[in-house]
């Protein structure tokens, strides 16, 4: 933003779910995590440059960048729970190191108990010649504190950053090395000498001419060999005659090449949990609760390219509000994204059974693939990070070549709708290849409303069916009366696609108000037990007695 005019500049394409978020000048990029889950460095372009690891409780909601005369770190605003909620944690991010906490209720006098953490900045003399680092307890009040000095010197440069390279898996024998040196100073300079040193390497060069506060992006004309796994050091230093601030002449940066792996998921707490995975030759019955990611991966079943497989996740304590989701790693990147997610279906729902189609692209590779389900309470899984309530299974799918082509496609993929109006997707079934049984799909439609993406169950039935078989379209209704009193109609079309006669009777429900409802005590003391775990209800909170209540 350009405050000054108030307009806006640019935008970034967050490479992580952003909630605090802190720019790192040294490193010319965004430090940023969603509450507890990794805090991660990107740079503008969205690509990711570092991380590290916290404990998963600590609920942020700001953090402000320092590098002064008090230090460099990372500042957190937190709400942890069992704090006061207005925790302040610094961080070493090279390690994760807590370097120092502070809990802002101890000395501000305006919040009270309950008042919880909002955004943080680092910013320089709001007070002539001082850092403030500031905060905002929400919906309450503004505050700063002292948090160094700012000094500038006439003569002082260094090295900001080594931006290149970054730790990563499977890094190669030739990463680019690129280190940026800032004129922290006033006056300008010219030709300042710098090196770098790192494992089995160095070079050193001079820049060009620097105005006060510019920066030079260098890129070496060596190449760092870090094929072999393990961490490997970099330094970085200039070297100016009559530098009057020699402390920030340096950087160190140590780089980590590791084998890939799968991001992890964990759950809070033993409530709902996958009981049962049932899909081709995958037949995992009667399993328990697990925190982690319950590793299942020697259970396998084969889906050749193109083709689908029924799944079926049973639940082993079950809440309506359950949701399963399934990814299915086919491209290998270690990385289950959206283009590779499968939503099951609630049947009847309960939250009791879910089912749906695994369903292997038609350019799926020949191997292993690695598939994850989870199950959570009320908001749609992810396939990484902390949840409340669920669990969470690896297995794995074998995808073999040779198999039939798609057999379902789709016209048009895009296009837009007028209000009031309507427009049609043709779907296209081809059977060519398929041998006699049941095929399943997902037609997913992401939109800009509330409700996205639409996923629409698709099935296909190759060869007879002997039993009858029912068949509904369309599978949900909507109406709206913008002046009632109205009376309209709509119909659904229930086709039998079996050989033997199919009845049906029919029930209307409604939302109506109902008769007397008995209360299950066991099922009101369980729903009680987690509303307040979820902070929905105080222990203080009036209760209903069991008895009856009436239905509206």
């Amino acid at each position: 933003m350009d405050f000054d005019s108030q307009t806006l500049i640019s935008t970034i394409s967050a490479a992580v779910a952003t909630r605090a978020c802190a720019y790192d000048d040294g490193e010319d990029g965004f430090w940023a995590n969603n509450w507890s889950d990794t805090p991660t460095l990107y740079d503008r372009s969205g690509a990711v440059l570092g991380s590290f690891n916290i404990g998963g409780d600590e609920s942020f909601y700001g953090f402000a960048w320092m590098d002064n005369s008090e230090g460099t770190g990372l500042w957190g605003y937190s709400q942890k729970v069992g704090t006061s909620q207005n925790m302040l944690y610094l961080y070493d991010v090279s390690s994760g190191t807590i370097l120092n906490e502070f809990d802002m209720l101890s000395i501000l006098t305006i919040p009270a108990t309950g008042d919880i953490a909002g955004g943080l900045f680092m910013h320089p003399d709001i007070v002539s010649g001082t850092w403030t680092l500031g905060g905002l307890v929400q919906n309450v009040c503004l505050w700063g504190i002292d948090m160094g000095v700012t000094v500038l010197y006439t003569n002082d440069v260094g090295v900001s950053s080594i931006s290149q390279p970054v730790s990563g898996p499977d890094l190669t024998s030739s990463e680019p090395i690129v280190i940026v040196v800032k004129n922290f100073g006033t006056a300008s300079q010219s030709g300042i000498p710098w090196e770098v040193t790192w494992d089995g390497g160095s070079e050193s060069g001079t820049t060009g001419t620097l105005a006060g506060g510019a920066t030079e992006e260098i890129t070496l004309t060596a190449t760092a060999d870090l094929s072999a796994y393990g961490e490997y050091v970099f330094d970085a230093c200039t070297d100016l005659a009559g530098d009057e601030n020699p402390d920030n002449d340096c950087k160190s940066k140590t780089v980590t090449n590791y084998a890939p792996s799968y991001c992890d998921a964990s759950t809070n707490t033993e409530d709902e949990w996958i009981m049962d995975v049932v899909c081709g030759d995958i037949n995992n019955l009667g399993t328990g609760w697990q925190g982690g990611v319950a590793d299942y991966t020697d259970q396998y079943t084969t889906i050749d390219a193109g083709a689908s497989e029924a799944i079926t996740v049973e639940n082993g304590n079950a809440w309506a509000s359950d949701i399963v989701y399934v990814w299915v790693d086919w491209n290998d990147n270690y990385e289950f994204e959206v283009s590779e997610e499968f939503q099951l279906t609630n049947v009847g729902g309960a939250g009791q059974t879910f089912e749906g189609f695994i369903t292997a692209p038609a350019n799926a590779v020949d191997g292993e693939h690695r598939m994850r389900v989870r199950m959570t309470y009320s908001t749609a899984p992810e396939p990484c990070g902390n949840a409340s309530y669920g669990e969470v299974e690896d297995y794995t799918i074998i995808s073999g070549g040779g198999g039939p082509g798609v057999w379902l496609t789709a016209d048009p993929l895009t296009g837009t709708v007028t209000p009031g109006s309507t427009e049609s997707i043709t779907l296209d079934f081809d059977a060519a290849g398929l041998e006699v049984g049941t095929y399943g799909a997902q037609l997913s439609i992401s939109n800009n409303s509330a409700t996205s993406p639409v996923v629409v169950p698709v099935t296909m039935v190759v060869g007879s069916i002997p039993d009858p078989t029912i068949v509904i379209v369309p599978m949900s209704l909507e109406e709206t009366h913008s002046n009632p009193p109205e009376i309209t109609t709509q119909q659904l079309t229930v086709t039998n696609i079996g050989e033997e006669t199919l009845t049906f009777d029919a029930l209307a429900y409604t939302n109506n108000p109902a008769p007397d409802v008995v209360v299950d005590p066991e099922a009101y003391d369980r729903l009680l037990e987690r509303m307040r775990a979820d902070g929905l209800v105080g222990d203080m909170s009036s209760e209903l007695a069991p008895g009856t209540f009436a239905g509206d």
